[in-house]
């Protein structure tokens, strides 16, 4: 079925047929008069609405961290990289429903730093750095210390 709206929206279903409903929108108030405003849509985008949730907010959350690379070659990376970021959605969403509190944003650090803690290891023995070091290292921005002549510095 195709219905226009704002924008034509295709949509398949095998429960619907194209029944037209109207619908009730929200009461505007006009010059102290109530008005009620009517719309007409097809059963499956009102049954759709309805239920749509979990996978609408799954895949917005998801498209604030892509990690599928555009000019990435090979299939396989893409389907991986899209599998693990599906993983770590799931997994915050099963964090957040056994009580936890922790942002999305700080959940993802979180795990990063933990894996660099487990895996992150230097491979050769001879080196005594570690994982954390090498978070908090060399090579991360700090901030410049204001002096006499620039209070808010920005080079050396």
């Amino acid at each position: 079925m195709k219905y226009m709206d704002k924008k034509p929206i295709s949509i398949l279903s095998t429960v619907h047929n194209t029944v037209i409903v109207e619908q009730d929108k929200k009461r505007k108030k006009t010059h102290g008069k109530s008005e009620r405003i009517v719309s007409k849509k097809p059963q499956a985008i009102i049954d759709y609405n309805l239920t749509m949730g979990g996978v609408d907010k799954a895949n917005q959350y998801l498209s604030y961290y892509p990690t599928v690379r555009n000019q990435q070659k090979k299939y396989y990376l893409k389907i991986f990289r899209q599998i693990l970021n599906q993983s770590v959605w799931n997994s915050f969403v099963l964090y957040k429903n056994n009580g936890g509190t922790m942002s999305h944003l700080d959940f993802r650090l979180q795990l990063v730093e933990e894996l660099a803690k487990i895996y992150g290891e230097s491979k050769h023995s001879s080196q005594n750095i570690t994982s954390s070091d090498r978070l908090t290292g060399r090579h991360f921005p700090s901030r410049i210390q204001p002096t006499q002549k620039k209070k808010a510095p920005t080079k050396i």
